[in-house]
């Protein structure tokens, strides 16, 4: 997966989990998958962006399946969001 800073900067803020995301930074790796930091009211999270790959059997629906079920046992927070965003 292949984002411009631009898009990557669009995509994040456009996000309800944010109030003011700052400081996108890309961090390494991620094959499938773009991985930056965002900075947040004081807080630093990791965003996770991805699209499915059917031909490597990449499917992103079912990832976000699984992690909000893994979530619902170990975070029961409200204000928790998850969302595919493609």
């Amino acid at each position: 997966m292949s984002l411009t800073m631009s898009d990557l900067t669009e995509l994040i803020t456009g996000l309800p989990c944010f109030k003011a995301p700052s400081n996108i930074t890309p961090l390494g790796g991620g094959i499938t998958n773009t991985n930056v930091t965002v900075e947040d009211e004081d807080c630093k999270y990791v965003v996770r962006i991805g699209s499915d790959i059917a031909e490597h059997g990449v499917m992103r629906w079912n990832e976000l399946a699984l992690v909000k079920q893994r979530i619902s046992w170990v975070f029961p927070l409200k204000s928790f969001i998850i969302r595919q965003v493609f």
